[in-house]
């Protein structure tokens, strides 16, 4: 029934879950070009997702969560921007913003206004010890951690991308 590429696949439900996305967000990220199931089911029309996808969503989250519409989001993952021309945009509102918040706190009296920035909500966070030999190798594991997340019923963190504290760090920098 399933294409045959070992990847795990994930029903939109559990993706819905997983990523804190509803399926009609799904769809339009779909519509939009920026979201395309790994794989259809041509009998049911059943939308499969594998971990590249959530990964995908991810993304778009973090870009979303800084207020890109998702026309930028869609044209930033298809490269159909100029990429300089952006990011000379980005900065540009990034000190705008940086400016308002300062002024901001200034007229207010309140010279703390960025510890607030620190406080975390709680998590429970997977954690695996493993040392990859390449980055390929660390990017496979990176998967198989989402996979095992995801199959366990829990949310990834989307606005983050996942990462690892390690020792020993010259395993990464070995070309694959």
């Amino acid at each position: 029934m399933f294409p045959d590429d070992h990847s795990k696949l994930f029903t939109v439900a559990e993706v819905s879950k997983a990523c804190d996305i509803s399926r009609t967000s799904l769809i339009r990220l779909e519509e939009s070009g920026f979201l395309r199931p790994h794989y259809i089911d041509p009998d049911t029309g059943y939308r499969y997702y594998d971990v590249k996808n959530v990964v995908e969503i991810g993304r778009y989250k973090r870009f979303h969560t800084i207020g890109l519409t998702r026309r930028e989001i869609t044209d930033i993952f298809h490269g159909s921007i100029d990429r300089k021309k952006f990011l000379e945009e980005q900065l540009k509102k990034l000190y705008e913003l940086q400016t308002f918040v300062d002024d901001f706190g200034l007229v207010n009296g309140k010279h703390d206004f960025c510890s607030s920035l620190l406080v975390l909500p709680p998590r429970i966070c997977y954690c695996e010890d493993f040392i990859p030999s390449s980055y390929r190798e660390a990017m496979i594991q990176a998967y198989q951690i989402y996979e095992k997340v995801i199959s366990e019923g829990y949310r990834v963190m989307s606005e983050e991308p996942p990462f690892a504290i390690s020792e020993d760090w010259s395993a990464l920098t070995k070309a694959s």
